[in-house]
């Protein structure tokens, strides 16, 4: 799927979620992908940010799964979930469809502008950033059950966190 309008309040998923032209209950998961081929100043190379982290309610198999991914692959995950209501999974969240976003770590003085020019995107990252999103999908799509939403972790394979510990 493919939808605009989400620097004007994610107007493209916010339409889809509410007049689905596939049914919600077969939609069993949603990788997004936006910025992933340049990081801010601070960020190092082979550095990806994954929402929902393990530190967040939302926190899902499908996340996970892409931290094991990505040590395959050779990103370190950033877990980092200022934009967990800023882009265009977080629709398909709210209708109880687990999701995964993918982001360059950090913000660029270009980001948003018309300097923002293709010429400075970092293609490794690009391509290492895409095959990860591209496997989390490619395990959705074969495994035999659903993915599930997890609940806060003390990191990315460990365990639930205790309510007392909340």
């Amino acid at each position: 799927l493919s939808v605009s309008g989400e620097e004007l309040g994610l107007w493209g998923s916010a339409f889809f979620a509410e007049n689905p032209t596939w049914p919600l209950e077969k939609l069993v998961g949603n990788v997004n992908t936006d910025m992933i081929g340049r990081g801010g100043p601070d960020a190092a190379l082979g550095q990806v940010m994954l929402t929902p982290s393990y530190k967040h309610a939302q926190y899902s198999s499908m996340a996970r799964t892409a931290a094991e991914a990505a040590q395959v692959i050779g990103l370190e995950v950033l877990a980092d979930d200022k934009f967990f209501e800023r882009s265009d999974h977080y629709n398909f969240v709210k209708k109880d469809i687990p999701a995964v976003f993918f982001c360059c770590a950090g913000e660029h003085a270009d980001y948003h502008q018309v300097t923002d020019h293709a010429e400075l995107l970092d293609d490794e990252q690009m391509e290492k950033t895409a095959r990860l999103a591209y496997w989390v999908g490619r395990s959705v799509a074969d495994a035999p059950v659903r993915p599930s939403v997890l609940g806060r972790h003390t990191d990315w394979f460990g365990e639930p966190k205790s309510k007392r510990a909340r």
